[in-house]
């Protein structure tokens, strides 16, 4: 049987329903191999499937990568493929002669320089192009970053678990909803999109915000509801209820968020960045949206009756059954 190792750095103990632990989720549902995962703490099998799991303590990405330079790794099958969610983390595999795999979710070089500052981002560029140089293979998740990156690799997007997310007959209701559903950290913009639509008149609509994050969010607008430790399995409840989906982060790939509301027939106002004009198409499943558009676009998209079949042919260009065939013949190709 075919053998893979992943190393990634989501805490295996938790399930957000977000991100590369959404990602990581549904490709070890998806890949046939035998799957090995590295990953931060004692795992929830429950939620990851896989056969084997390593496990290292480890609160912070830097403890993580130290941990990884120091890690015993001859637990690795010789004839195993190594996929690294990160570049910098495939340096810390200098010494393994073993096919190494890199994919690129978005610009990590970007997030750690705003977060974590000048000295810290030139670590990380050195390391990463220590990892982009002994790796035999890149993916990028959107083809903004890779076009960003100037590197040839492979364009291979995130995909969507259909059997979750499905258009359900969407009730009809005076009250029209706005959801916006993601980490709520600075780079989201959720306070503007809170901020914007505390300014729209019309009583009957209503904001529903899901998430988690660093940033702290409040409203005193009663139309406004922010709820936070929402189970995924729940999410699509919120999906079919909802008359569109709003995302305005200042960057993205391949938004999963997105690909879930299509699924669900939901259409979607989002800002042009990342791959989302190739999910958001105005007038069929959405609006291409910036600040100072939400009202304009929602009520557009109330005129509307019937959103749910381009919506929903749109998100089945990204089931996971494609995209892991996809993924399969990129990871063990000759």
């Amino acid at each position: 049987m075919r053998k893979i190792v992943f190393v990634t750095d989501i805490d295996l103990s938790k399930e957000t329903g977000t991100g590369i632990s959404l990602y990581m989720k549904n490709l070890l549902e998806n890949i046939n191999a035998e799957k090995i995962v590295v990953g931060k703490n004692k795992p929830d099998k429950n939620y990851f499937k896989a056969h084997r799991f390593v496990s290292i303590d480890a609160e912070s990405n830097y403890k993580f990568l130290f941990e990884l330079f120091c890690l015993d790794k001859s637990f690795i099958p010789d004839d195993a493929v190594i996929v690294f969610q990160r570049p910098d983390f495939c340096s810390a595999f200098l010494n393994v002669s073993n096919k190494k795999i890199i994919t690129v979710h978005g610009n990590p070089a970007e997030i750690i320089k705003k977060k974590k500052g000048r000295a810290t981002f030139l670590i990380y560029k050195i390391l990463e192009k220590i990892g982009f140089f002994i790796s035999d293979k890149i993916i990028f998740i959107d083809s903004d970053t890779k076009k960003k990156y100037g590197i040839s690799s492979s364009v291979i997007p995130p995909g969507i678990d259909t059997d979750l997310f499905f258009a359900k007959k969407k009730k009809r209701s005076k009250i029209k909803t706005l959801l916006y559903v993601g980490r709520i950290e600075k780079e989201k913009n959720v306070d503007k999109i809170i901020k914007e639509f505390e300014g729209i008149v019309n009583k009957d609509y209503r904001l529903i915000v899901i998430g988690k994050g660093r940033q702290r969010i409040d409203s005193s607008d009663k139309r406004v509801r922010i709820i936070s430790g929402v189970a995924h399995d729940r999410i699509p409840d919120f999906m079919n209820r909802a008359d569109a989906l709003v995302l305005m982060s200042d960057s993205e790939g391949v938004p999963t968020v997105i690909l879930e509301a299509l699924s669900s027939g939901t259409p979607v106002l989002a800002r042009d960045v990342g791959d989302v004009s190739k999910l958001v198409v105005d007038g069929a499943t959405g609006y291409i949206t910036e600040f100072g558009e939400i009202e304009e676009n929602f009520n557009k998209i109330l005129e509307k009756k019937d959103w749910v079949k381009e919506c929903v042919k749109k998100a089945k260009e990204y089931s996971w059954d494609k995209i892991a065939k996809r993924l399969e013949k990129a990871y063990f190709e000759k």
